[in-house]
């Protein structure tokens, strides 16, 4: 009986060690817009406050590209091109597969200029852009999408977003997901072709699953998993949250860093998650993480 009891405690050791993540960076400068590029089978993030995007590939970790004046927050693909969002400089990096500049995008083509964009999704040839607005909780909702595509330019698709965040191209529900991060909830815009998107439905509501104490908290980056399920990291509230394609909530991943940023579905079932210590310290340290697959847990509020 005493061996057995051993053995079971063994094996519930060598489990728990099992679901620890593994740190691809410990103390990333504020870590966005975490992408799992298939076609490189590497890992991509910006560091907002050290310039630069990181490539994660076959275990080594190094600087993709390095900025200046940007601030970058996300990157994604367009096609043979990658698209960056410069938060802090206002407009968009358009990059080749070596990471040279081939364009930078400030406006819109009815003249709308950028502010702070801040994240994108791909679908294949062009990308969806949210920009912002003002990060208040009071202040007036002026976040906006947009679509850019090459030869085409940047399109203004949607306004008045309460400081619009994370996106999501789900290519089978022919639909783009969007973090309303400051009215916590995420937004299912209909998509009717590329870069055309009809009036949006409430996915899921974030009040309704987590007890959120704080104002600014509120759903971030969004990722699509393999069988469908839709993730959301939740900025202040140190998580990740999975819902099933009716925007039920699946699960979640505790994070050690409270400020979630991002989240990414990797192969195999692994799921990639970011963010900061504090919100309130620059350069605004956090680890960069990758989860197994089994790393799901109930939800606690």
């Amino acid at each position: 009986m005493k061996a057995l009891l051993v053995l079971v405690l063994l094996l519930l050791s060598a489990a728990a060690k099992a679901a620890e993540p593994e740190v691809i960076e410990a103390e990333a400068w504020y870590p966005e817009g975490l992408f799992w590029d298939g076609e490189t089978q590497a890992l991509y993030f910006a560091e907002m406050t050290a310039e630069r995007v990181r490539r994660w590939q076959d275990g080594g970790l190094e600087t993709f590209i390095e900025t200046k004046s940007c601030g970058p927050t996300a990157i994604a693909r367009a096609g043979s091109l990658f698209v960056v969002a410069c938060h802090r400089g206002g407009h968009l990096l358009v990059l080749d597969a070596e990471g040279r500049l081939v364009e930078r995008v400030f406006e819109s083509t009815d003249g709308r200029r950028l502010v702070d964009p801040n994240d994108l999704a791909g679908d294949g040839t062009g990308v969806y852009v949210s920009d912002s607005g003002s990060f208040s909780a009071t202040a007036p909702p002026t976040g906006a999408l947009l679509y850019w595509r090459p030869g085409e330019g940047l399109r203004l698709l949607a306004t008045g977003l309460h400081y619009a965040n994370g996106l999501l191209v789900d290519a089978a529900g022919r639909r783009l997901l969007v973090s309303e991060h400051l009215a916590r909830r995420i937004l299912a815009f209909p998509i009717l072709a590329p870069g055309d998107i009809d009036l949006p439905s409430v996915f899921a509501d974030i009040d309704a699953v987590l007890d959120l104490k704080d104002p600014y908290a509120g759903p971030d980056g969004l990722d699509l998993g393999p069988e469908g399920q839709v993730y959301a990291a939740i900025y202040g509230a140190g998580r990740v949250l999975a819902f099933d394609a009716s925007g039920v909530a699946l699960g979640q991943v505790a994070l050690p860093p409270a400020f979630a940023t991002s989240v990414a579905a990797g192969p195999a079932g692994q799921l990639f998650a970011c963010g900061a210590y504090d919100n309130m310290l620059s350069p605004f340290l956090g680890p960069v993480l990758r989860f197994p697959p089994d790393a799901l847990e109930p939800v606690t509020r």
